[in-house]
């Protein structure tokens, strides 16, 4: 994991490739480089080059921040971990009857886009704990000059980009990749991230906040960022973002699901097992964390025999595992941790009754049993 650097007036930009064999345009796309310690909301211009294009500047949030409604991973939203390193950006979707003003994210690419290439666009986005809203309409702007507007108004556009569907981005519990195509028309320099869709023309989604977030839901859809790419698209080369296309659909529209291959697929097979040592073993395909209606059906038992006040002393001890194939700088025993975690906490069980231990790749499974894989003991 990354540590948060604070950088000078003359700062270095990090350019990351991880999708592609070429590089992100994005410079500082997860927010890790900071000028200086964030002290409140509305900073996105601590993590340089980023910022607004508008008079309400959106928010980034560190694990160093000075003001707890800005830290990381408990801030005035909820709870979130970041998808990788120690920060990420937010913005403001939506408010009922505008009581609000939107928010964007804007960046200066390292190079112009050229004419006729297609860039993979891609971020992860996370709706807010306590919002009690979830909208669609979320995409990216690509200008070919810094955008400058000396007021509050939400930022309207009739085209621009968006995932396939414009779904509505409703999930709590972990990040979901937005990702799309982009074929360029030469020259364009700057990027904004945000909603560009008119109110009456959005469809919104009510929330339930989990029961284990604290304060009451605010009027608006917020949504979390994180690792933001512009990578160009070479040769064969798709802009998948690790998923094929009905994997993203998927994700969007059922909770915390995604679809599993034909061939490989351990839906076909038991989705868990319990040992005789009372440990019940999730299992996933490789290179997913997503729960699927199968660990929902056979961990929801558990929950609900762990409300009752005879239980209520009782701690659920997660054990994360990695496949040795998996690359390790995809973080996968966490992020299924992370998304059980969640998932356990929407459903009444709190944070301090959830014990999570990470180990990796380190142990061998029994046979017949994934590397990929969740182990939940009661204790």
């Amino acid at each position: 994991m990354k540590n948060t650097q604070f950088l000078p007036a003359t700062w270095l930009i990090f350019i990351l490739g991880v999708t592609h064999a070429q590089n992100n345009l994005v410079p500082n796309p997860g927010f890790e480089e900071l000028e200086k310690k964030v002290k409140e909301p509305g900073q996105i211009t601590l993590a340089v080059p980023w910022s607004s294009p508008n008079l309400a500047p959106a928010d980034v949030y560190s694990s160093n921040a000075k003001d707890p409604r800005i830290g990381v991973p408990d801030n005035a939203y909820g709870n979130e971990k970041p998808f990788e390193g120690e920060n990420y950006a937010g913005f403001l979707a939506y408010s009922y009857r505008n009581a609000e003003p939107r928010r964007y994210l804007q960046v200066e690419l390292t190079q112009p886009l050229e004419a006729g290439k297609k860039y993979c666009v891609s971020f992860k986005i996370s709706t807010a704990d306590v919002s009690k809203f979830a909208c669609n309409g979320i995409g990216v702007y690509f200008s070919k000059e810094k955008m400058t507007n000396d007021n509050k108004d939400p930022i309207l556009f009739d085209k621009y980009l968006k995932q396939s569907g414009d779904p509505v981005f409703d999930k709590q519990f972990w990040w979901t990749d937005w990702c799309n195509t982009y074929k360029a028309e030469g020259g364009e320099s700057h990027m904004i991230i945000g909603n560009f869709t008119p109110d009456d023309k959005l469809e919104l989604k009510k929330l339930k906040r989990p029961r284990d977030i604290k304060g009451q839901q605010t009027n608006d859809a917020y949504y979390f960022i994180d690792l933001v790419k512009v990578e160009e698209i070479q040769g064969e080369e798709v802009c998948d973002c690790g998923l094929s296309r009905t994997e993203k659909i998927t994700v969007v529209e059922r909770n915390f699901q995604s679809d599993l291959s034909d061939t490989t697929s351990i839906k076909k097979q038991i989705a868990a097992q319990q040992t005789a040592q009372n440990v019940i073993i999730l299992k996933f395909d490789k290179m997913k964390f997503a729960l699927t209606p199968e660990h929902e059906e056979l961990i929801n038992p558990l929950i609900e025999d762990l409300k009752k006040p005879a239980n209520a002393k009782k701690i659920i001890e997660i054990t994360a595992h990695a496949d040795k194939s998996e690359p390790e700088n995809a973080n996968l025993s966490m992020r299924r941790a992370n998304v059980l975690l969640k998932y356990l906490m929407s459903k009444g069980i709190a944070k301090n009754r959830i014990k999570v231990i990470d180990k990796k790749a380190t142990v061998d499974p029994a046979e017949g049993i994934p590397g990929s894989r969740l182990e939940i003991t009661v204790k």
